[in-house]
């Protein structure tokens, strides 16, 4: 059996600007870039391997519309119900172990935290490839490939049971068929951990790195462009204190210099 895990949320929350209170909309909710390629690879490997596949999606009442689109494909589909943003990640992960205890390989989406897919594998004591672009069975074997820093790649041989997951980006989910959209599978809701866990001080959200193109030139034309050493710069000049107008007058006589302001 192969089992895919997904995590779907509200993609487009409103923050009030005032109290800082997150607001969720029913029609926000759908599935990332990186669960989407988990569960297109899934179901891959399903018709290639002739496997069955089972979902587990961890979503609150709000997401029914993005469960059937994922219920359209045909697979069976198990609802962890969690009304809260961040959960107890242990007890997820072992609750999710139950629903998919006879599991040869597991596919998530690629996580803030990366904490999920570490307990479900230590849960199901199983290997872990993390952030994979690709996933693909060769003969007996399972090959991921992940990014490596320097626009390398590397090759994962893959044991079973594996618990992977999936970088966004290289693999986009198929439209399901309009067979399965009139008659999608029945989905079963079950309750999630009870009790959230604390939620840390807040922090500016950093997105994942992606591949670049490398800079053009010699060493030494690089270097120049990164220092700046052959640019022309305006020397810093220390001044004040100074009183709020000639203040003002020198930053506004700045601004125009540098060519922000006419």
């Amino acid at each position: 059996m192969i089992g895919v895990v997904l995590t779907i949320s509200d993609l487009h929350p409103s923050v009030d600007p005032l109290t800082g209170a997150v607001h969720d909309d029913s029609f926000g909710f759908g599935l990332t870039a990186a669960d989407g390629c988990a569960l297109e690879t899934a179901l891959r490997l399903a018709e290639a391997t002739s496997t069955p596949l089972e979902v587990v999606a961890i979503a609150p009442d709000a997401a029914g519309n993005v469960l059937g689109e994922v219920a359209a494909f045909g697979v069976a589909t198990t609802r962890i119900e969690v009304s809260a943003l961040v959960v107890d990640e242990r007890a997820l992960a072992a609750q999710v172990a139950g629903l998919l205890a006879g599991a040869t390989l597991v596919l998530t989406g690629w996580t803030d935290t990366g904490a999920l897919p570490a307990f479900l594998a230590h849960e199901l004591g199983a290997a872990q490839g993390l952030g994979l672009l690709t996933l693909e069975a060769r003969g007996e074997r399972l090959v991921g490939v992940r990014r490596l820093d320097g626009g390398w790649r590397e090759e994962l041989d893959l044991p079973t049971p594996s618990v992977c997951s999936m970088e966004g980006g290289s693999l986009r989910l198929r439209r399901a068929p309009l067979s399965g959209a009139l008659s999608p599978s029945p989905v079963r809701v079950i309750p999630g951990p009870a009790e959230p866990t604390g939620v840390g001080s807040p922090r500016p959200f950093r997105p994942s790195a992606r591949p670049l193109p490398a800079p053009a030139g010699s060493q030494h034309e690089r270097l120049l462009a990164l220092t700046g050493a052959m640019e022309e710069h305006e020397p810093p000049v220390a001044m004040g204190p100074l009183p709020p107008v000639e203040g003002a007058g020198e930053l506004l006589g700045f601004l125009a210099r540098q060519g922000y302001l006419s």
